[in-house]
This record gives C-alpha cells, sequence and structure tokens, in this order.
C-alpha cells in the first residue's frame, strides 16, 4: 500500500525534473496534480505557463501560457516566505522568473499580434497586460489600424469619433488635420 501512495504522491521536483529534460507529456500530467494543492498551485500554474508558453512542444497556446502565468502573479504574494524560499532554491521559481515569463508570454503574443493586423488583438493585448513594456507599442499599432481605416472612409464624423475615443493617441495631430481637411 505505500508503494501505491508513493505512486500516486506528485512532488514539485519531479514534475520540474520531466520539464527539464523535455519531458513535456509527463510534466503537464503532473503540474495539473500539483495544480489540485492550494499550496502548490503558484509553481504548478509556472511550470503550466512555461510548457505552454514555448513552441518546442505540442501543448504550445499563448492564451493558456498567459492564463497561468497571471494566475500565478496574482498568487505568489500569498505564498509563505518559507515556501518561497524552498522554490526558489529547488526549482528557480521566485517573483523574478514568474515577472521574466510573463513578460516573456507578452513579447510573444504581441509579436504574434503584430503579424495579424487586427483591432480586436491589439484590445485583448491591451486588457491583459496592463504594465507590460510593449503596452505603448501595441497602443501605437491599435491606434495606427484605426486610422489607416479612417483614411479610406475619410468622413468628418469618424475622425470625431476617433479623437473622442482615443484622445491620448499618437495619432491625435493626424487625425486633428485631416477633420479639419474635411470641414473646411
Amino acid at each position: 500500500m505505500s508503494v501505491w501512495l508513493m505512486s500516486a504522491c506528485v512532488n514539485t521536483k519531479r514534475a520540474y525534473r520531466q520539464l527539464s529534460v523535455y519531458n513535456y507529456f509527463a510534466a503537464k500530467k503532473n503540474f495539473y496534480k500539483l495544480a489540485r494543492y492550494k499550496r502548490k498551485k503558484t509553481v504548478a500554474y509556472t511550470g503550466l505557463a512555461i510548457i505552454y508558453g514555448r513552441s518546442d512542444n505540442p501543448f504550445t497556446n499563448l492564451d493558456s501560457a498567459f492564463h497561468y502565468i497571471h494566475q500565478a502573479k496574482i498568487l505568489y504574494p500569498g505564498v509563505p516566505v518559507k515556501t518561497k524560499n524552498k522554490w526558489k532554491e529547488k526549482q528557480g521559481v521566485d517573483s523574478l522568473m514568474i515577472d521574466s515569463l510573463y513578460a516573456s508570454i507578452g513579447r510573444k503574443h504581441f509579436e504574434q499580434y503584430k503579424n495579424t493586423g487586427r483591432r480586436e488583438y491589439w484590445e485583448k493585448f491591451l486588457n491583459e497586460y496592463k504594465n507590460h513594456p510593449y503596452r505603448d507599442s501595441a497602443l501605437y499599432y491599435r491606434d495606427k489600424l484605426i486610422v489607416d481605416s479612417l483614411t479610406v472612409v475619410n468622413t468628418p464624423d469618424g475622425w470625431k469619433f476617433f479623437l473622442e475615443n482615443y484622445p491620448d493617441s499618437y495619432w491625435k495631430q493626424w487625425a486633428e488635420e485631416q477633420l479639419l481637411q474635411e470641414v473646411v
């Protein structure tokens, strides 16, 4: 019976060891098992974010990676200091690693959205990554897509709408000039 209990018990060390040797199937399974335990959710979510954020496995999914790293960022401050020290020593998981992974996933999302050229993706990025270093660039690209579409239509109402809804835009002055040209 003790052998069965030992095999059923999932520990953090084993899951991260599996991750380190690229055994993504076993690591993912074990991180999900770890996530069932309240005191191990943060470290499990970080492991899942790593798996979903990497492009060298069949589980690559940036939306899932964001979900798990976002949850880890929320939960990490509530983890006891003793546990944080243990995670840092044994798995390398600490606030800097979580923040770095968050930034990395955000950068990948940014590049992905930049290649799509769709406004709704930029809106999603801006809603999800409120304090990301690429936020200003995302605002620029979102507003540029809107300005490009308004340039095609080129109506005073369109420019007024833009100026009312995006008053802090990089493109504000340009939009004002377009509005003046249309009015005159």
